[in-house]
């Protein structure tokens, strides 16, 4: 009886823990920041700055800084609905880059749902 007893707190933790997860992966957005130069010249060695601001747990948003040559992707996750999220191309010329933010639940099937040239700003809906 006594193993018995013991057991029931650890089965219940289990089952909290696993439903926990569970929600959490269900309710986040994952964005995918992607980021493609429009003239895609042989010579150019040209590194441009690419800059993705972060949500974060307090009001503030954290900025992430890149460098690429032709093409940018990266996914972050997961956020929630009402968060909004920007990708910006550092450059002095806005037509060098089309720049793009594809969302998804599960990170398998993307849907693009912004596209601009070197800066773009979006709110999860």
């Amino acid at each position: 009886m006594k193993i018995f007893s013991n057991l029931i707190p650890l089965i219940l933790f289990s089952i909290l823990t696993i439903s926990c997860q569970k929600n959490i992966q269900e309710s986040g957005w994952y964005v995918k920041y992607v980021a493609d130069k429009i003239s895609k010249d042989v010579e150019d060695n040209t590194y441009y700055s690419v800059f993705l601001q972060l949500p974060t747990e307090n009001k503030y948003p954290k900025t992430e800084k890149f460098s690429c040559q032709q093409h940018f992707e990266e996914i972050y996750g997961p956020y929630k609905k009402g968060t909004v999220v920007s990708l910006v191309v550092d450059e002095l010329h806005f037509d060098t880059f089309v720049v793009k933010l594809f969302i998804s639940r599960d990170r398998k099937e993307w849907t693009l749902v912004k596209e601009g040239r070197n800066q773009i700003e979006y709110k999860l809906e």
